[in-house]
């Protein structure tokens, strides 16, 4: 398997409740979405499936900044996201991306606005 990941980085202010968090990606079109563990679920889509988890180590932050002043010249806020010190990680089989991009993105989307982040496909660098 070859692991893809998008991060929806946002700052650890803005970090909802766990429930919060499932009834976001319960909203994902087909999706049934199971608890894995603390911050951890998996999404199912089909007979496809990604991860969705909470990072927010110390060097998230590190990796943010670097993200933001290599491939953040489209972001219209971007002092404001160099600062953003935690992140979900969409985790998935990149030979699924075909199957799952509209999913992953559906949550991408619903997990950026919960938490006032942004999108980063970190595959290819870029931010939505």
């Amino acid at each position: 398997m070859r692991t893809g990941a998008w991060f929806v980085m946002f700052s650890k202010a803005h970090l909802p409740p766990e429930q919060e968090i499932k009834a976001a990606l319960v909203k994902v079109r087909n999706a049934t979405v199971t608890k894995s563990a603390e911050m951890e679920f998996t999404v199912e889509v089909g007979k496809k499936s990604f991860v969705a988890t909470l990072n927010d180590k110390s060097w998230v932050a590190t990796e943010t900044k670097e993200a933001v002043e290599r491939n953040g010249a489209s972001l219209s806020n971007r002092d404001e996201v160099k600062k953003y010190d935690t992140r979900f990680e969409l985790l998935f089989d990149q030979t699924d991306m075909g199957d799952l991009f509209a999913p992953i993105l559906s949550a991408a989307e619903k997990l950026a606005r919960l938490t006032k982040g942004v999108i980063y496909e970190s595959d290819n660098g870029v931010f939505q």
